[in-house]
């Protein structure tokens, strides 16, 4: 029998940029969203030209300062870095021109997506391999910016559409984050029953939902991203992803977030 072997734990110092390709990952999904809806390729494009200019480019050149500089000049995995960052550039270069055809952004989406799943399980594997966490701090003192989704902050949100709901499928990443009735908590509604329902819970930092029970229901929690606390009756459990709890019928339960990043919750319930 084969087996798997096990992740490799990212360091801490890598984990912004890590942070930072999960939002690259998003304009690649919101760049084909736009292609299978045929919206119009300038939309998509103006979209594209936004997100490089004010942050995909600071990216590249803060990985490449602060990053690649740690391996030899002559390290085939540091060339192929650079020279991703050279053609997703130029292809930036070629949409700007006027040269805005499904084929070209269906291009840059799939190079673009190609080179942060490189970097995210060779390269960076590398850096980890080479260099302990000592000699990585540097990068990490310089990276301060908290990582942000800038485009969720363009205003033509041409990805989001009536396919991202249906009968039997959902697609939460299409979704937007309802605000909640306790500040700092917000969700994605994925499924609402009279005999109960499921919902992504997004904590916000310094965040914390009082104490509280259901007499008619019970409630679980499964860890998507973060490390919350979770309080159950007399119990307290600092929680993280891929773990799962269980708040009884009339038992006391809150969830509190102390961290700085937001903390993600797939939170469902069931009426007794």
């Amino acid at each position: 029998m084969q087996t798997k072997s096990a992740p490799i734990k990212r360091s801490e110092v890598l984990v912004r940029f890590s942070q930072e390709h999960h939002f690259g990952l998003l304009l690649c999904w919101k760049i084909r969203q736009g292609i299978n809806n045929n919206i119009a390729p300038q939309r998509i494009a103006a979209f594209i030209s936004f997100v490089f200019e004010n942050e995909l480019k600071r990216h590249f050149r803060e990985e490449e300062s602060l990053l690649f500089i740690k391996l030899d000049e002559t390290n085939p995995l540091r060339d192929r870095a650079l020279q991703e960052h050279q053609i997703i550039s130029n292809l930036m270069a070629t949409i700007s021109s006027g040269d805005q055809s499904y084929d070209v952004l269906n291009e840059f989406a799939n190079t673009l997506e190609k080179h942060i799943r490189f970097e995210e399980r060779t390269l960076f594997n590398e850096l980890q391999s080479q260099w302990g966490d000592a000699e990585l701090t540097e990068p990490i003192v310089k990276h301060k910016t908290k990582p942000a989704d800038i485009g969720e902050t363009w205003h033509d949100k041409f990805w989001l559409s009536n396919n991202h709901l249906s009968e039997n499928k959902i697609t939460p990443v299409a979704m937007e984050w309802e605000e909640g009735a306790v500040k700092g908590f917000s969700a994605k509604k994925l499924l609402m029953r009279e005999n109960g329902a499921m919902k992504l819970v997004k904590v916000a930092p310094s965040s914390s939902y009082p104490e509280h029970i259901h007499p008619d229901k019970t409630e679980f929690a499964y860890v998507v991203k973060g490390t919350p606390r979770f309080v159950v009756g007399k119990d307290e459990f600092l929680a993280i992803p891929d773990e799962f709890y269980i708040f009884p019928t009339n038992t006391k339960h809150a969830i509190i977030n102390t961290t700085d990043s937001d903390c993600v919750l797939l939170i469902g319930s069931i009426k007794d």
